[in-house]
């Protein structure tokens, strides 16, 4: 299941709950965004990931769920042995599973697949659909896999004034 908000407006805090045999990994495009899993809350900036584990109970605590724009998608496991589909799906839902960490910055290829995704599931059906949704689908898994790996910072893009700065910073007599 894929979802997306576009609040304008804060809505009511998100009540305890929990997804069995499902990972819910959520990417924050634009606000701040608060989850709480295990007492320990964190803190979401427009370009982070948070993921919950299967079973995992989790919620905004008592704070309102803020404005913003915010993709998710809860991927149930329902295959022997928690599997994905396909080559490597094994693989792949083990990597989900043991992620280093649970909050960490995504990157814009994420959202690239999200958009796609949506786009495909509100356009008309075409015989190729549902294997272009996968492949977003798994795109989008493996972006999560190695943007928790390494913490998902890209590197900064350099301002047209860097130059101008770094000589002065080097050269302040």
């Amino acid at each position: 299941q894929l979802g997306r908000y576009n609040r304008t407006e804060a809505q009511a805090a998100l009540d305890d709950h929990r997804h069995e045999g499902a990972i819910e990994i959520c990417l924050l495009l634009r606000g701040r965004q608060t989850y709480v899993v295990k007492g320990r809350a964190y803190e979401m900036k427009g370009g982070d990931v948070f993921v919950t584990f299967p079973g995992e109970v989790h919620s905004t605590g008592r704070r309102p769920q803020e404005k913003g724009v915010l993709y998710w998608l809860i991927l149930g496991l329902p295959f022997p042995d928690g599997a994905l589909p396909g080559p490597g799906g094994a693989a792949l839902a083990r990597a989900l599973r043991k992620l280093p960490q649970r909050h960490f910055r995504g990157d814009w290829r994420m959202r690239e697949h999200c958009d796609a995704i949506m786009r495909l599931q509100l356009s008309p059906k075409h015989g190729l659909a549902a294997a272009a949704t996968w492949h977003h689908v798994v795109g989008f898994l493996l972006r999560v896999v190695a943007c928790a790996g390494s913490h998902g910072v890209e590197p900064r893009r350099r301002r047209p004034l860097q130059p101008v700065l770094d000589h002065i910073a080097a050269n302040l007599n």
